[in-house]
């Protein structure tokens, strides 16, 4: 039986084998270095590229918005106005026991609208308002912009001077609703206007200040 002998081939850098193989190694890592080069070059033009696009619609949205903002205040001003002429002409009787029921209710609620009942007694929306209220405020517990309705764009509260300007224009809301077919009084035909999407919680809340002002007699 013979025998195998195996021997391991020794390249020394004078074979032609060796020098093959160093230039496929120098070969390879130029490529390497050139495709990374490139990769680098191609992620800086996307980003470069992400940039150019994103930036000037960035820009674009914030003067949309602060145009916007800018217009609804100055509209909230002339709401206000009208409202401040109009409100003394308000029909309120001198005992009036809605009030004292609707007083009586804000502050079990430890609500700050109690300051404000004789204004909300007086507006024909005075129920769907504290409904609204109590889905976007915990009726004006958590807010700190005197905006208890939520009023604003893209989930961004408006800030008021006061509790009675963000009411005179939450009050132009719901008329402004009635004048275009919607119930106010039915929370479920303005939520996708008010909030800007279906939101059955948002109107079961609604519906429970409605019954419980009902168990008070505040029909």
């Amino acid at each position: 039986m013979g025998s195998l002998d195996i021997r391991k081939k020794v390249v020394r850098p004078s074979d032609s084998s060796h020098s093959k193989y160093r230039a496929w190694r120098t070969a390879t890592v130029i490529r390497a270095r050139a495709m990374s080069v490139r990769r680098t070059a191609l992620a800086s033009g996307l980003i470069a590229l992400t940039i150019l696009l994103i930036v000037p619609q960035i820009v674009l949205a914030e003067r949309q918005y602060w145009s916007w903002a800018g217009g609804e205040q100055s509209a909230i001003q002339n709401i206000r106005v009208g409202y401040l002429n109009r409100y003394p002409q308000l029909p309120l009787q001198e005992n009036d026991p809605k009030l004292q029921a609707l007083i009586a209710y804000l502050q079990d609620k430890k609500s700050p609208l109690v300051k404000y009942a004789g204004e909300l007694s007086r507006l024909p929306n005075w129920k769907v308002l504290l409904g609204i209220a109590q889905a976007e405020s915990n009726l004006c517990k958590k807010t700190n912009k005197n905006n208890c309705w939520g009023i604003g764009p893209n989930n961004t509260p408006l800030t008021y001077n006061d509790i009675s300007e963000s009411l005179y224009y939450a009050n132009y809301l719901m008329n402004k609703y009635d004048q275009l077919g919607m119930n106010p009084q039915k929370p479920e035909t303005i939520v996708k206007t008010y909030v800007g999407y279906e939101h059955p919680g948002w109107v079961n809340t609604i519906h429970s200040v409605f019954y419980e002002l009902a168990q008070r007699g505040l029909n």
